[in-house]
């Protein structure tokens, strides 16, 4: 599961990255199981349908979904310590070791500051969706988390501020590239972790629904 929805974001950003807005759409509504959807699922396929023009009530659920799940993450990586995590050197991993506590308490505050990231972008695509008069407060919010939790050259701060398809589509090209090295080092044996969530949700703009919306008449 988690792999399908890997293969569907890099697409669709590899499609967002050369301006085939409608192609990436169809990608995410069509990774959409039938069943129980993933957060990647929900969250990305809420962005597919607002481009795509599908109803209202079928995007508010798919951000519900999404949300409920970015919250419990959330809650969890507050509530636990996150495991000891293998690191590059054997002395990294002796001081891992020694001081396992404030390793796993770093790696726990870094997953819920993700966790925090991805529920203020859900939100922030829910207020775009229904043209909520918070969307400002919201994308500067998003903005100062963005910032927070991946630094200030993030492509997500960029294309929040992208007016035209050309910086749109650099914006995404480079998404793609830092999904495309998180995943050449994931397995997905187990759960995917926060670090591939953040990265794989997809961000929609102003700009980038408008042209969808121009795009579709």
């Amino acid at each position: 599961m988690a792999a399908k929805a890997a293969k569907a974001a890099l697409s669709a950003f590899e499609c967002l990255s050369k301006g085939a807005l409608r192609e990436a759409a169809k990608i995410w509504v069509n990774a959409i199981p039938c069943r129980e959807a993933s957060l990647l699922d929900s969250g990305n396929g809420a962005i597919g349908m607002m481009m795509l023009g599908h109803e209202p009530e079928d995007v508010a659920r798919l951000l519900d979904g999404a949300e409920a799940q970015a919250a419990s993450l959330a809650d969890a990586a507050a509530l636990s310590l996150a495991p000891l995590r293998a690191t590059s050197t054997g002395h990294h991993f002796r001081l891992a070791a020694k001081h396992a506590d404030a390793f796993a308490r770093a790696g726990a505050k870094r997953d819920s500051l993700l966790c925090s990231t991805m529920l203020t972008q859900i939100g922030f695509h829910r207020d775009l969706a229904s043209s909520s008069s918070c969307l400002p407060q919201r994308g500067e919010h998003l903005r100062d988390q963005l910032m927070e939790s991946l630094g200030k050259s993030a492509p997500e701060i960029a294309l929040l501020d992208a007016g035209d398809q050309a910086t749109i589509g650099q914006c995404y090209a480079l998404k793609a590239e830092r999904l495309r090295t998180i995943l050449g080092a994931s397995t997905f044996n187990s759960q995917p972790d926060h670090e591939f969530l953040a990265a794989a949700l997809g961000l929609l703009t102003p700009a980038m629904l408008a042209t969808a919306r121009a795009q579709r008449d």
